[in-house]
């Protein structure tokens, strides 16, 4: 698994020393920490994994609430990584686009970290996410809400606290 940017965090290759990789894994932990703080029990799916740490972080702090994670990536990289790396008998990892994915069946609790900026229809992606989820399920999301799109090209959109 090659690691080329900050957008596709892989927390194998983060070396210790370097403090942009560093810091970020551990806000992405961070944020994977407070959604595993907000799980309803049952059916997770984990939208735009990468390579699976999250939903394996997931497993191990709420394992007992946990039924099933759906975990979601658009890189066919990503996924084989995160099926090797971070195997377990409850989750499955799925090379899918976020923005149509269709299962057939709703999710308890929809986690979303660090997705929603990447996408050109913010509003019609978290639409689409409401339509996998349970009456009384909850959906977990997080964005940067400082100034990104100038400085990355991956980010489609700036949110402030308020906007998002």
């Amino acid at each position: 698994m090659n690691s080329d940017s900050l957008e596709r965090l892989v927390p194998d290759l983060v070396r210790q020393n370097e403090n942009t990789g560093s810091e970020t894994l551990k806000l992405h932990l961070e944020r994977y920490q407070f959604a595993c703080n907000h799980i309803v029990p049952g059916k997770l799916l984990d939208i735009a994994c990468g390579v699976g740490y999250g939903s394996h972080l997931l497993i191990q702090q709420a394992n007992e609430k946990i039924t099933q994670i759906i975990a979601v990536d658009i890189a066919n990289d990503a996924i084989e990584y995160a099926r090797a790396r971070y195997a377990n008998a409850k989750i499955n990892f799925i090379c899918e686009n976020a923005t149509t994915f269709a299962p057939p069946e709703k999710f308890d609790t929809i986690i979303s970290l660090e997705t929603i900026e990447h996408i050109p229809a913010p509003e019609k992606f978290i639409a689409h996410l409401k339509t996998l989820l349970k009456d009384n399920g909850v959906l977990i999301g997080s964005v940067p809400i400082t100034p990104s799109v100038d400085a990355n090209p991956h980010h489609l959109t700036d949110f402030t606290e308020k906007s998002f």
